[in-house]
């Protein structure tokens, strides 16, 4: 074999494991994409759902708002409980929890 066959047999070898990297390479960037498209429209699933959920409370305080005395239960009812039930979500959204593995077992 002479130099020029070993030279071509190198430049094969490497021009394979450029084709080898950039199809990997290919391959997670397409994987990560989807990824990102599916968690946006997870997000924004999230948002029509909580939109609609904020429409429905409002609806309904307005009705009880616009038809009951301001002195009767119902009335503080329909504030007082879609205010605790919005107050314990976002604690807990923003409660930052941590799992460990520590000694053998998750904490």
């Amino acid at each position: 074999m002479d130099n020029r066959h070993v030279m071509l047999a190198g430049l094969a070898v490497l021009a394979l494991l450029g084709l080898v990297s950039v199809v990997r390479s290919t391959r997670k960037q397409a994987y990560e994409a989807a990824r990102a498209l599916h968690t946006g429209a997870a997000a924004v699933n999230l948002a029509g759902r909580s939109l609609l959920t904020g429409a429905l409370i409002v609806g309904a305080q307005w009705l009880v708002i616009s038809h009951v005395d301001q002195r009767s239960a119902a009335y503080w009812l329909a504030l007082a409980v879609p205010a605790a039930l919005a107050g314990y979500t976002l604690t807990r959204a923003f409660t930052i929890t941590t799992l460990t593995h520590r000694g053998g077992g998750w904490r």
